[in-house]
C-alpha cells in the first residue's frame, strides 16, 4: 500500500510543477504583450493631445 502511494507522489508533484511553470510562463507572456502594447497606447494618447 505504502509503495503504491510513494509511486503516486512524484507524479502528482511533477504535474503540479508543470502547472506552476505553465502559469508563470503565462504571466510572463502577458507581461511581454502588455509592455509591447504600452508604447502604442502612449503614442495614441500623445497624438490625441497634439491634435
Amino acid at each position: 500500500m505504502s509503495d503504491a502511494k510513494m509511486m503516486q507522489q512524484p507524479k502528482d508533484l511533477y504535474s503540479l510543477e508543470i502547472h506552476k511553470a505553465g502559469s508563470i510562463f503565462l504571466q510572463m507572456y502577458t507581461l511581454v504583450i502588455n509592455i509591447k502594447s504600452l508604447p502604442v497606447f502612449l503614442n495614441i494618447k500623445l497624438q490625441k493631445q497634439i491634435e
